[in-house]
């Protein structure tokens, strides 16, 4: 479910997307070919940020992606739509 104000997101719920580098976030290690299923997004007031969240397609292991209020859409830097 889409949680946050942003309508600048490219990403689709329940779509794959592949990693095109690999990266971190405070909370989860990001690997370039990993597949990922984008499973939705939430937003915390508190930390001014939205949680884009997603599930490994192999491991089913869950993994959060974020954007600051003040970042523009960047996820094709990091994500490549597969299906």
């Amino acid at each position: 479910m889409k949680r946050t104000w942003r309508n600048d997101i490219e990403l689709v719920e329940g779509k794959e997307y592949r990693l095109r580098k690999d990266f971190k976030t405070q909370t989860d290690s990001f690997v370039k070919g990993e597949v990922l299923v984008f499973t939705g997004s939430d937003y915390s007031r508190y930390h001014s940020s939205t949680a884009f969240r997603f599930d490994n397609k192999t491991t089913g292991e869950g993994k959060s992606w974020f954007l600051t209020d003040d970042e523009t859409d960047n996820s094709t830097e990091f994500f490549e739509l597969v299906s």
